[in-house]
């Protein structure tokens, strides 16, 4: 990838991620930190100045580095549920056993390749906004507020799955037909390397 990329860089325990930096940083990406050197969690820098906040600044994709299976997040990942808010693809160099983070990873680093990971974290959200683009037709015949449905992508080997997330009620007809559209827009856009692709919606309401 030319394109020079910014990345929120995160770790469960200090010097964890130095390896990924050091990789990133030598491809030309632009490295972003929610803590300052020896900090241990708190205050991030955004609560020292508000205009620092990486998150805030606009990124293309986050990492995390994670020592082990750790069901709960430390101190140092923070950031990771600000990425999440603000749609930034989320990047995972760790388990998926009890990852707490798991229904929001887009990609898992495979062999240590923060580099690939990351460049295709931030093609991965692209693809997921024309998704929900292709979406907002049914969306609207229905009612529904755009905002109420969110795509995620999730990569496993040559098997693409397409995760819908619905904030709001949707019954059977409606369901199958955003599954339908979504499957469209994925096959359009052009499936790549991937030999299957699965479409889920999940329902994240009680209603």
């Amino acid at each position: 990838m030319d394109q020079q990329l910014d990345i929120l860089l995160m770790e469960s325990h200090r010097g964890l991620s130095a390896t990924a930096e050091a990789a990133l940083t030598s491809r030309g990406h632009r490295v972003h930190r929610c803590f300052a050197p020896h900090d241990e969690g708190f205050p991030c820098v955004a609560m020292r100045d508000p205009s620092e906040c990486p998150v805030d600044g606009g990124l293309d994709a986050a990492m995390v580095v994670r020592r082990g299976v750790l069901a709960r997040p430390t101190p140092l990942e923070q950031g990771v549920g600000c990425a999440i808010r603000s749609r930034v693809p989320l990047v995972e160099d760790g388990p998926d056993t009890l990852d707490p983070y798991a229904p929001w990873v887009s990609v898992r680093v495979s062999h240590g390749d923060a580099v690939a990971a990351c460049e295709k974290g931030a093609v991965t959200e692209s693809a997921s906004r024309t998704i929900e683009e292709a979406l907002f037709p049914l969306l609207d015949d229905a009612g529904i507020d755009r905002t109420h449905l969110r795509c995620r992508l999730a990569r496993d080997r040559d098997r693409l799955v397409v995760h819908l997330m619905a904030g709001s009620p949707l019954d059977r007809r409606l369901t199958q037909g955003l599954a339908v559209r979504a499957l469209d827009a994925v096959r359009s856009a052009g499936r790549g390397s991937h030999r299957t692709v699965d479409v889920q919606v999940h329902q994240l309401t009680s209603g």
